[in-house]
């Protein structure tokens, strides 16, 4: 199983509409994805409040490029989320078992 892990930074007072589009848009679409077994979002806290996060279980390598196409090592940014977002860093690691 693979993990990805995705963390995204805003710009500057687009955090709550953000959290909006995070939750009711990105997150559904996600959880409707073949081959994804978990995800969860991690939503701001006080001392990096522009800073969301969400940790993806997937089956395989494959699954995940189901989802992002060829290009798997980069964020998927859906174009409602293009104009919030200044950062997106994504990681990938071999779960343990």
């Amino acid at each position: 199983m693979i993990v990805r892990f995705f963390r995204a930074i805003t710009h500057e007072g687009k955090s709550e509409e953000f959290r909006t589009v995070f939750l009711e848009h990105v997150l559904p679409l996600i959880r409707s994805q073949a081959g994804l077994i978990s995800a969860s979002v991690g939503l701001p806290h006080p001392g990096s409040p522009n800073e969301f996060s969400m940790h993806m279980l997937w089956r395989d390598l494959d699954a995940i490029r189901g989802f992002t196409g060829e290009d798997w090592g980069t964020a998927v940014v859906l174009p409602e989320e293009r104009d919030l977002l200044k950062e997106t860093f994504v990681h990938h690691y071999v779960l343990a078992e």
